[in-house]
Order: C-alpha cells, then sequence, then structure tokens
C-alpha cells in the first residue's frame, strides 16, 4: 500500500462519513419528528405525558368508585338475603345435571347450611354419597347435619 492508495482510501472514508452524517441530520431527524403524525394517520393516539397521567389519575379514581359500588351492592345483597334466612331457614336446591361436588358444596357454604365445604365434600366421599346425587329439586333447612343433607340428595325420587 502506498501514500496515494492510503490518502484515496481516506478520502473515500470522509466522504461516505459526511454523507451519512448530511442524511443523519437533514433527513432521518425529520422522520422520528415526524412519527406522531404518522401514527395518527394510521389510526393511532398520540399523547403528552401530562394527558396520559390525568387518564392514569381518571381510571384510578373509577376503579376506587367502582370498588365502593361493588361493595355497596354486597351490602345491599346481604340485607336482602338476611330476611329470607331468619324466615324458617329453608333453602331451596336445585341440582342439574353435570353438577359437581364442588358446586353443591359452594351453594351449601355460601347459603350457610354447612360451616366447611371441604370437610362437606370429604364426607361425602368417605361416605360414597358422592356417586349418588340425584338431579332435583330439595328443601333443606338450617338444622339438618351432614348425613340429612348426604341421604335428602341421594335419595331415589
Amino acid at each position: 500500500m502506498n501514500k496515494r492508495t492510503l490518502r484515496s482510501f481516506s478520502l473515500g472514508m470522509m466522504l461516505a462519513v459526511s454523507a451519512v452524517f448530511c442524511y443523519y441530520h437533514f433527513f432521518y431527524q425529520e422522520k422520528a419528528a415526524s412519527g406522531g403524525e404518522e401514527r395518527k394517520e394510521n389510526g393511532g393516539i398520540v399523547l403528552e405525558r401530562k394527558e396520559y397521567e390525568e387518564l392514569l389519575a381518571k381510571i384510578e379514581g373509577l376503579e376506587k368508585e367502582n370498588r365502593q359500588l361493588q361493595q355497596e351492592l354486597a351490602g345491599r345483597m346481604e340485607k336482602t338475603e338476611e330476611p329470607q334466612e331468619s324466615g324458617g331457614g329453608k333453602i331451596t336446591l336445585e341440582i342439574k345435571k353435570g353438577m359437581t361436588l364442588e358446586d353443591l358444596s359452594n351453594f351449601l357454604k355460601e347459603h350457610q347450611m354447612i360451616s366447611d365445604r371441604k370437610k362437606f365434600e370429604q364426607f361425602m366421599v368417605k361416605e360414597n354419597y358422592d356417586r349418588k346425587i340425584q338431579t332435583g329439586t330439595f328443601h333443606l333447612t338450617k338444622d339438618m347435619n351432614y348425613t340429612e343433607i348426604a341421604e335428602l340428595i341421594t335419595a331415589s325420587p
């Protein structure tokens, strides 16, 4: 490699770097700045940080209000269920085809017929009542124990 070849190579490198610099400086930054306009044209939304933070605060407020309304609704539901429970403690249980033992124990737990659904499920399995459950409508009372409930829902019509 002689002196003239090295100079030509260096000059070529400088021209290439200059071309890349000019392209980046004049054209590339304009494209980056116009990215928001492209997003708007393609159906996107461009928000400033302040707008984004305002929307987040609004979402948090709505979530908090939603939780309060759900609690209020749950309180109203409990109030409407209490008179039914105190009116004799009778529950109508409808067992449909395809219901599992878990579904049944969840229903009984929700209506305060049993205190522990896992113990009820274990009792049903241990005493082999789980395979004999019948479909239909059954009338239960609050004072029934596990055996009485099991015999009622496994009895043939």
